[in-house]
């Protein structure tokens, strides 16, 4: 499957391009605690229904340039299960 095809298969609702320039900047020794605070957040939203959250991207690689946006895995246990 082309990539275009999988996109369109995958993606709810539209796809905006994206013509802004991304910027990167040099690392930043607090996205560590930025990412913390947020895993903190989806755990107490989540509880044990968050099997894992994980800090992910370039910005949980220290000392690299990153874009500033801490990008965060999530993986749930049923979603659909209302408490």
């Amino acid at each position: 499957m082309e990539r275009e095809d999988y996109l369109a298969a995958v993606t709810i609702g539209e796809r905006p391009p994206h013509n802004a320039q991304v910027e990167l900047v040099d690392y930043d020794p607090e996205w560590p605690e930025l990412y913390r605070r947020e895993e903190e957040k989806i755990r107490g939203a989540l509880g044990e229904r968050a099997l894992s959250v994980e800090h992910v991207g370039s910005t949980a690689v220290p000392g690299l340039p990153a874009k500033a946006i801490i990008d965060i895995n999530l993986e749930a246990a049923d979603t659909n299960v209302r408490t």
